[in-house]
Formats: structure tokens, sequence, C-alpha cells
């Protein structure tokens, strides 16, 4: 483990984010995390998922402690759908990449639902590879069009946002849906937000032609998306 860091850029008052910046996987990495058990459903996994595993709830724990610190030593399970089971009253997301960790918390009179992602950014040519699995229509070359962001740096964040918005949704949306199933339509580079726009309903709440709103973080080596629904009492 080499470094920690927060953010107060991906999220609204009341919603906890906790980084850490990962050495090379080792059995060693794992003792750093000291009190976060690896369940038996990984016990057999390679040494890389054991990591992330004990990385994100490390993050999630250091989160938790300044959020919720009256349940922030219990320990977040992973459900049968693979998602964390969170504490009574508690709402999260956590996300990994190669050599990063993060997680986002909250208590449940702040936040509904969490998602929170980071991704390197991708490399010259990752847009041949990938770019008609994640993107749909012209909305790359929409995006790149009208900011000054370039083509790889635009997959990144639409590859991101598109997975804060899937973690953010899927308690309510209880089922999987895939990048075409919605699409950005705005990044806002000078408030490091961006807009997504749902394709297909999802729920009678979640119609298609909703937007929602997200935000990003850009930093040398990763980017960070983060998107929340409010509390039922406290409207959109």
């Amino acid at each position: 483990m080499r470094a920690s860091f927060s953010s107060s850029k991906l999220f609204p008052a009341g919603v906890l984010v906790h980084g850490i910046e990962l050495d090379t996987p080792s059995e060693a990495t794992l003792l750093a995390f000291d009190g976060i058990g690896i369940p038996a459903s990984l016990e057999k996994a390679v040494l890389k998922r054991r990591v992330d595993f004990a990385a994100g709830r490390f993050a999630a724990r250091a989160a938790m402690r300044a959020c919720v610190p009256e349940v922030a030593e219990l320990a977040i399970p992973l459900g049968a759908d693979r998602a964390p089971i969170w504490p009574r009253g508690v709402t999260g997301s956590i996300a990994h990449t190669a050599g990063f960790a993060v997680a986002a918390v909250a208590r449940t009179d702040a936040a509904s639902a969490i998602g929170i992602d980071v991704e390197r950014w991708m490399r010259a040519g990752a847009s041949d590879r990938v770019a008609d699995h994640i993107t749909h229509g012209d909305e790359l070359d929409t995006l790149v069009r009208a900011s000054e962001w370039g083509e790889n740096e635009a997959l990144t964040l639409v590859f991101s946002a598109k997975e804060s918005v899937y973690k953010c949704l899927y308690p309510e949306v209880q089922r999987w849906f895939g990048f075409h199933d919605a699409r950005v339509e705005a990044i806002d580079e000078e408030a490091g937000a961006f807009v997504v726009r749902l394709l297909v309903p999802l729920t009678p709440s979640l119609p298609a032609g909703l937007r929602l709103h997200g935000r990003f973080e850009r930093r040398p080596e990763v980017l960070m998306t983060g998107m929340a629904r409010p509390h039922a009492h406290t409207g959109t």
C-alpha cells in the first residue's frame, strides 16, 4: 500500500470517499489490510482478486470510520449477486483497478444509493477495440466534438460513468443492464460533471429518457466517477 487519498469532488456533502494506491499484489500486501477477512468463496482465488477485495473493504472501512463510526468495524460481506452487503442504515460502493481501490459511503438519510468507479486512462487504439461495446451510435464522436477531450479520454469517461450509473441504480433495478442502455450526453470539464440519459426503462421511477447527473475527478493515472441518488425525502 503506497498511499491513501480522499475526494470531495465526486459526491454531495455527506458522502465520504477513501482511496488507496496499491503496490504490486503480494501476500505482504494482504497483511497490510489488517482485520479484513477474505470470504471462503475467494480463498482459492488468484492473489490479485484477493488483494482487490481486501483493499476495497479496507478503503470502505476508512470511509465508514469518518462517516458512520458506530458500524465501521462491521464486516461487509458479499451478497449472492456479488454486491457488498452494507450495515443497516448505510449505503456505499466499492471499485478497483490496477493499482487503485476506492470506496464511497454515506448514511441512507444522506443518499439512498451510491455508485463509484475508478479506471486507468485508456491507451491509444482502445476505441478501435472496445468503443462499439461501450458506446451507443455517435455517442463518442458527439462528446469529442463538444469537449476538449481526446477520443481515449472520452471513452474512459463513458466507460467509467456507465459503471457508476450501474452500481448506483442496481439496488433499485435488481437486474443487469448494459452499456448500450444509457448514453453519456455531456461532459462539463469546469464543473467536473457529466449527464447520462437512460435509453430504456429500468423501473417506473427510472423511465427511458431520464437524465441522471454524476461527477468525475481526473488524476494523472486514473479517472474516478461517482453518482448518488438522493434520499427519498430530499427530492430530486
